[in-house]
């Protein structure tokens, strides 16, 4: 006779003698929110998972589960998240469209961020609910794939998943070369659901079934297996860059140009200042015998014009030098006559008759020569594009920009850097929390270099500076690649193929990161061949681990 599903059984007490309970569960699982603290805190996702569990099994309905879920969901992510309310403010320039009214719509944006950022922990609440009877318990590795499956959904923003907590746990984040974060995540939930259960057996010991031993010391053997690989892979990797055949020397230039200064250079006032600092930085670099210089998002925000979109292809070389001069960049010509200049900014293009602006990353080979372009795939939501303006044309009034925003295409190849016969595969800003883009942008053959040029001074000194550093990091993992990374007011990192941080600037000060970078010749990581069947290949286990359970019942 087939057992329908159940929530496990409880002694009889009255629902109010619950709540202190249940809230003090929930407490617990709120610790989570140290993982993605400005240095991520691994042992955080241990009171995370184990308080979430508890409450999830401890509710008395599904719907009174997902109800704590969003409430402390909601709060522990508003908190985590808290800088987003005043970047909406500033970016969206909401003091000069709604007023007094612009403090209380910041802070519904961010409520309704924590609301939607909960919606792979309410899918796994109720799925979870599901594998559970009064008889037996669902097997630890199932819970975590099904929490893995769950993840992995592309439908949030910024979202952070339970791998990167390991981003300071160097043999733990090396398994990433073949899973991803999800990978990551599934180990350290290999740890966490097993405590879990013998928390439960030791504090509950007669309330519902007994925790399953066996299953719960396979499950932390998988962890064990999962780390001790990850630890033999650091050593290899790490040794490999030790006796590296070849280095480039690069300098990564941080100008400490902020949002404000930027936005007014864009709007024609005040320019002149931000193209000293970068001038400053660029001839310290130079200096310093970086080959190649690199430039963050949007550092020439004046909109350069490099591409002829009618004949697809560059300008004459003396045009588009003359145009960088006359836009106050000619010292570029001047350094950049020996070494290779990585710069970001605003690419103006006309087609069609009207002029549309591309966020692109820029190649200058040396001398001008040649310039390869990257154009930014992803834009910022509300802040490059508005959700909705292809249907509603009125809607791209609201956007700041006085020239609209275009996306490039996703499959565009990586940049050539041909001075050193390298691929260089360049992504902006937020792109870099985008695995899966990263994946489809290296192309089929793994890329030299990993280049991520960012714009963080929207978020002021706060901690998203960190947790955006915390995200790229596992890119330089994911394709055993180093990675530069260069900001306009930090944080500026070289990051190895480790994924650790070699050297850094911080947030707020103006400088150059200089390093030599090791060229090593690596396969392409079997995370980056399969980074689109990432999705499938997590559900796929987390169903068949649970029919396993169904059929052994």
């Amino acid at each position: 006779m087939t057992r329908g599903p159940a929530v496990p059984s409880v002694p009889v007490r009255p629902p109010s003698s619950r709540v202190p309970g249940d809230i003090a569960c929930a407490l617990i699982a709120s610790l989570w929110v140290f993982a993605f603290a400005p240095r991520a805190e691994v042992w955080a996702v241990a009171p995370g998972v184990v308080g979430m569990l508890a409450i999830l099994e401890r509710a008395r309905t599904t719907r009174r589960a997902v109800l704590y879920v969003l409430l402390f969901g909601t709060i522990a992510i508003g908190f985590g998240y808290r800088w987003l309310a005043d970047t909406v403010r500033v970016f969206g320039e909401l003091d000069l469209r709604v007023g007094g009214a612009a403090g209380l719509v910041s802070w519904l944006v961010l409520v309704a961020y924590g609301v939607w950022s909960t919606v792979h922990i309410v899918l796994f609440a109720v799925l979870y609910r599901r594998t559970l009877h009064d008889d037996r318990r669902p097997h630890p590795l199932a819970t975590a794939a099904l929490f893995v499956a769950c993840e992995v959904l592309p439908v949030r923003f910024l979202a952070w998943q339970a791998g990167y907590g390991a981003v300071e746990s160097a043999p733990l984040r090396q398994v990433a070369e073949w899973g991803g974060v999800p990978l990551v995540s599934f180990a350290l939930l290999c740890f966490a659901v097993p405590l879990h259960e013998g928390l439960r057996w030791v504090i509950a010991r007669d309330d519902g079934p007994r925790p399953r031993a066996g299953a719960s010391l396979l499950t932390v053997a998988v962890g064990l297996l999962l780390y001790g690989v990850g630890w033999w892979r650091l050593g290899v990797v790490a040794d490999e860059d030790r006796h590296a055949p070849a280095s480039v020397r690069v300098g990564l230039v941080q100008a400490h140009v902020g949002s404000t200064a930027k936005r007014a250079a864009e709007r024609g006032d005040r320019g002149a200042e931000g193209r000293a600092a970068y001038e400053r930085g660029t001839r310290a670099a130079a200096a310093a015998g970086a080959e190649l210089i690199v430039w963050p998002e949007t550092a020439l925000v004046e909109g350069a014009r490099l591409w002829d979109a009618r004949a697809h292809r560059l300008l004459p070389k003396a045009t588009i030098d003359g145009h960088l001069a006359r836009l106050g960049y000619g010292f570029l010509a001047e350094v950049g006559a020996d070494r290779t200049l990585l710069l970001g900014g605003y690419a103006d293009e006309v087609r069609d008759g009207a002029t549309v602006r591309f966020n692109v990353a820029m190649l200058r080979e040396p001398g001008g020569a040649s310039w390869g372009i990257y154009r930014k795939v992803k834009l910022m939501p509300f802040g490059e594009r508005i959700p909705g303006q292809d249907a509603i044309e009125s809607l791209r009034g609201l956007l700041p920009q006085a020239v609209p925003m275009s996306a490039g295409e996703r499959d565009q190849p990586p940049l050539r850097w041909r001075a050193r016969d390298l691929d260089v595969c360049a992504f902006v800003c937020y792109e870099s929390i985008v695995p899966g883009l990263v994946a489809s942008l290296a192309g089929e053959r793994r890329p030299d270099l990993l280049v991520n040029l960012t714009n963080d001074s929207w978020y002021g000194d706060t901690w998203e500076p960190h947790q955006h550093l915390a995200f790229a990091r596992l890119r330089a993992v994911e394709h055993r690649t180093p990675m530069l990374r260069a900001t306009n007011t930090g944080i500026s990192a070289l990051v190895d193929a480790t994924g650790e941080v070699t050297d850094r600037l911080g947030w707020g000060r103006e400088g150059v990161v200089i390093g030599d970078v090791p060229l090593v010749s690596r396969p392409r990581t079997l995370y980056a061949a399969t980074a689109s069947m990432q999705p499938w290949v997590w559900w796929a286990a987390a169903v068949l681990l649970l029919a396993l359970r169904r059929r052994r019942a």
